[in-house]
């Protein structure tokens, strides 16, 4: 069967992870030439490595678009490296998000310390419950003999991207208040539209997940 016959006939999960992989897809695309049409001309070294690391970000999200695509479309597991992917990168990026916001509460006022501590809850979350879905997910496809019900799986991954979305929406808010202030910079689209791929990704991997039921 033809890859264009295995699309037409595809269930409504496979159909709905490929849609919200191809919306990240564009999102991360335009978010990253946006910042970059931005960075067009700051010959400093804090822009240079804020342009490499924009770039490496790019790719990653690239590999993981790429994987969950190419699974979905074939009905291989070759989508699920594209799950394992995105959620160790998300637990990671918690990690990381925590010490930043530590440091951004330091440094302001009620107002930031507020924000900064809702951001910190759910960074702290995405970092636990993404090491712990990991591990689950590998359990299951290993199907070892601690692997866990396909309900304890997908409890996981509906709480994962619980966190990714709240967390995507609360951006999307502080994003939208940069619009408002300067509705024309560059730097404020390209953080409104980056936000996107966190939010599409997530619901990519919860209906790629639920592909795994028997």
């Amino acid at each position: 069967m033809s890859i264009w016959n295995k699309f037409r006939y595809a269930n409504w999960k496979r159909l709905l992870a490929i849609v919200f992989s191809v919306i990240a897809l564009v999102g991360s695309i335009t978010g990253y030439a946006i910042t970059m049409i931005n960075s067009a001309g700051l010959g400093s070294m804090d822009n240079f490595t804020n342009m490499a690391l924009e770039t490496l970000s790019v790719i990653v999200m690239l590999l993981v678009a790429y994987y969950l695509l190419d699974g979905n479309v074939r009905n291989s597991n070759s989508a699920y490296r594209g799950v394992l992917s995105f959620v160790m990168i998300m637990a990671l990026n918690g990690v990381l998000d925590i010490l930043d916001f530590i440091i951004q509460i330091a440094a302001g006022g009620f107002a930031e310390i507020f924000l900064n501590a809702f951001m910190i809850v759910l960074a702290v979350a995405s970092a636990v419950i993404g090491f712990v879905l990991y591990r689950k997910i590998m359990g299951y496809l290993a199907g070892s003999y601690m692997a866990p019900t396909y309900k304890n799986l997908m409890f996981w991954t509906i709480a994962f991207v619980v966190v990714c979305v709240l967390y995507s929406i609360t951006m999307v808010v502080y994003s939208a208040i940069f619009l408002a202030a300067d509705p024309l910079s560059l730097y404020s689209w390209a953080a409104f539209v980056s936000v996107l791929p966190n939010i599409a990704f997530p619901l990519a991997i919860l209906f790629t997940t639920m592909r795994l039921a028997h």
